[in-house]
This record gives C-alpha cells, structure tokens and sequence, in this order.
C-alpha cells in the first residue's frame, strides 16, 4: 500500500507524539510506503521520535519505505528509530534536520536488510550569540 501526499511536501503530518509508527501485530505489518510527506513534532515538549518502525524482536515488520519525504523537528530523541527485527525497510530520498540533542537523524539497530540511500542529512549550527 503506498499512501503519497498529491502536492509532495504540502500535506504536514505532526503530533505531539510519534508521528509514524509501524509496530508489530498479530497479522503482521508489511508493504507500507510512505511519500512526499512533511513529517514533525508538533513542538517543544513531544515525547520521543519522529518515525519508529519497530519489529517487537519478531521480524513482524517488513517491507516498509520512506521515500521523497522531509523529516525534521524532533524535539525529542530521534527523528527515525529503527529496531527489534525489523526486516527490507527502504529510507530513500528525504530531507532530515533539527533533531534534537545529542540524538540522531537516524537510529538502526538490530535489524536486517535495511537500506538508506540519496538522503540528505542537514545540521543547523548556532554560533555563541544562540542565534543560527
């Protein structure tokens, strides 16, 4: 299934939670793409990540994409986590910034098959006045 923004980058997804998640069910998650989307907290004070795909340690996600989406504003941890055996996930061709802390843009782990590819990874640097 691939569920895809008409106007790319126009249709804003946000929470105060986690935007996205894929997590394990009893009949399994497998086959979602999701594109063209602006993916973010909604502010200050959100739990934590962005994106979580997350496999349960059962391989009961699978075959998940990211592609052609801006991914940013995590205020708090990362902005995609990846983990607990999730297996063929495809990040491919986004934007990612402003994550918080010393967090990550992306946090893979235990997983296989998982390919990141064309992305663009932006970190926004603030000089000694606080200002960018």
């Amino acid at each position: 299934m691939t569920v895809r923004s008409k106007t790319p980058y126009l249709a804003k997804l946000r929470n105060s939670a986690t935007v996205i998640t894929a997590y394990s069910h009893p009949a399994g998650v497998n086959g979602i793409r999701i594109e063209g989307f602006d993916i973010a907290h909604s502010g200050s004070g959100a739990e934590a990540l962005v994106v979580h795909i997350d496999g349960a340690g059962e391989n009961a996600v699978t075959n998940i994409t990211l592609k052609n989406n801006i991914l940013h504003d995590s205020y708090n941890n990362d902005i995609v986590k990846i983990n607990n055996a999730c297996t063929s996930i495809w990040v491919s061709g986004n934007i990612f910034y402003n994550q918080s802390g010393s967090d990550e843009h992306i946090d893979i782990n235990s997983v296989s098959d998982v390919i990141v590819e064309d992305n663009v990874f932006l970190t926004i640097l603030k000089g000694a006045s606080g200002k960018t």
